[in-house]
């Protein structure tokens, strides 16, 4: 019983010593291939800036980081906790608009990268056109200073009666013409990159 033991005894040590090395060598492939053990952090702001000062806010709009997403909060903006030592295509989407992609990469030296995104960076389009009277035949009548808006920007006409004015691509517009004494007038336009200028004018009569 005791010489059966023994042989037992030697023939797992024998099976011990040839599945140790593997087991190494398992743990220098992982090694090897550079796992990241730490998080690090993406944050931001998603908005459009207009091309002025001021900011507004795209709350709940996605922000995608190929293997995580997460939305804006009231304030427009966004974290994203990501293993380091790796590229990620950071893109927001804004409904209206064309996606906007960052590549960002993690490292153990800059595990906290700030990316913020505006829509108004995005393509620009332009809307001008003249604001008059043609008093119902040939004969046209601009109206200087007249007061042109949209939902985020107003001009005002020059002495010609004409304007213009930069907007961002894919997003549809009112626009609307301010003159004393008329009711204001307004027009939809939508700016593609099929057709990113637009020439829209106003006949108050």
């Amino acid at each position: 019983m005791k010489m059966k033991s023994l042989a037992i005894g030697i023939i797992l040590l024998f099976v011990g010593t040839i599945t140790f090395p593997a087991i190494a060598n398992n743990t220098v492939n992982l090694e090897d291939e550079k796992q990241p053990g730490c998080i690090g952090k993406i944050y931001g702001r998603v908005g459009n800036s207009h091309g002025i000062y001021t900011w507004v806010n795209y709350i709940f709009a996605k922000v995608d980081a190929d293997v995580a997403q997460t939305r804006t909060g009231l304030l427009g903006r966004y974290r994203l906790f990501l293993p380091l030592n790796r590229e990620y295509n950071i893109t927001a989407y804004k409904s209206g608009f064309k996606p906007i992609t960052k590549v960002i990469y993690l490292s153990e030296g800059m595990p906290t990268r700030e990316v913020n995104f505006d829509f108004f960076e995005t393509e620009i389009g332009y809307i001008y056109g003249e604001v008059g009277n043609s008093h119902g035949m040939f004969t046209w009548s601009p109206y200087p200073f007249a007061l042109v808006t949209t939902e985020n920007k107003r001009v005002r006409c020059g002495l010609l009666g004409q304007y213009s004015m930069k907007l961002s691509l894919h997003h549809e517009y009112n626009v609307t013409a301010h003159v004393l004494g008329f009711k204001p007038l307004t027009k939809h336009v939508y700016l593609t990159e099929e057709e990113p200028k637009r020439r829209i004018s106003f006949d108050m009569y």
